[in-house]
């Protein structure tokens, strides 16, 4: 079973649905950044005392009785630390770190997460759910990706969860507060520099969102692997150890049937060479750049396939 990056138990997984696609040049521009989450009283009283190798050392000091969520910055990233904002559809690297809101305690130790940024197209019908009797069914994904929209790499984050919506990510009973550093943000979809592809490759389309399709040329597979690049991304070097995430469209070679398309559900773990994650052409994607589309011809074991694959982000 492919391991999913977007939880599907939470309610923007439903809203999402046909969004995934969605990158930072579809959202509003910066001026125009709208946050779903406010500060409150209990995210403006979380005190950043400091941070140790993505831990953050914290003072929680606000009211805990709180009627919805709540988002503050608790320390903007420094003048040339700063990324470009977040509006909403990139896929974001964090480390995150759970507390409870009275005791102060950390309920789990922190972790690096790849989350996407809530769409600004949906953030009304969020905002919407949120005024709603229902808003303590949101879980603590949602306002993840909610809280991310207008930080920017290097910001921290404090996100504050009611008691419901703590209960209903299965994280405690009572308001809890996530502080969120937020590391690196990118596209979620390939971005770069178009290349050709060479002869006996299929040819590419693409739609305006930038999901994409191929033609299959009208001849024997190819009886070995062979790697092509159709967008060169502008990001980090792939290595053997990084994690990867991504798009994967996969389409037989000789019946042309879909065998797997990410960009219908949300993207996916591809691993890295030691972990794998399903994903046996992992090892060809070591050297590209994030943010490339590789397309791999693979002989599949006599069942010639062709992989698409959006390389978004690594970690």
């Amino acid at each position: 079973m492919r391991r999913r990056i977007l939880a599907a138990v939470s309610v923007s997984a439903v809203l999402l649905t046909g969004l995934a696609g969605c990158s930072a040049a579809d959202a509003a521009s910066g001026a125009d950044c709208t946050a779903a989450l406010q500060p409150g009283a209990l995210s403006n009283g979380v005190e950043l005392r400091g941070l140790d190798a993505g831990t953050p050392d914290v003072r929680i000091g606000g009211s805990t009785d709180i009627v919805n969520a709540q988002r503050s910055v608790l320390r903007r990233a420094e003048a040339g630390e700063a990324g470009e904002t977040i509006r909403g559809g990139e896929v974001v690297t964090a480390n995150v770190t759970i507390y409870d809101s009275e005791s102060g305690e950390s309920l789990a130790p922190t972790q690096r997460r790849f989350l996407q940024a809530m769409p600004q197209d949906i953030l009304p019908e969020l905002k919407k759910y949120m005024a709603s009797e229902n808003s303590d069914s949101l879980v603590y994904t949602d306002l993840l990706m909610a809280g991310l929209v207008c930080s920017a790499p290097g910001d921290v984050l404090a996100v504050a969860m009611t008691a419901g919506q703590a209960a209903s990510s299965q994280i405690s009973d009572r308001a809890t507060v996530m502080v969120v550093e937020v590391l690196d943000a990118h596209d979620s979809t390939a971005r770069g520099a178009n290349r050709a592809l060479p002869w006996g490759f299929p040819a590419l389309t693409e739609d305006e969102t930038g999901r994409p399709g191929l033609v299959l040329p009208p001849q024997s597979a190819p009886g070995e692997q062979r790697v092509a690049t159709a967008i060169v991304g502008s990001g980090a070097e792939v290595t053997a150890d990084d994690y990867m995430i991504g798009n994967v469209l996969t389409v037989g070679w000789n019946d042309h049937r879909v065998r797997e398309n990410t960009w219908d559900s949300t993207l996916v773990e591809i691993g890295s060479e030691s972990q794998l994650a399903d994903y046996d052409f992992r090892p060809a994607l070591t050297g590209q750049t994030v943010g490339s589309r590789v397309v791999v011809l693979d002989p599949n074991d006599g069942d010639p396939v062709v992989h698409v694959v959006d390389i978004i982000a690594v970690g």
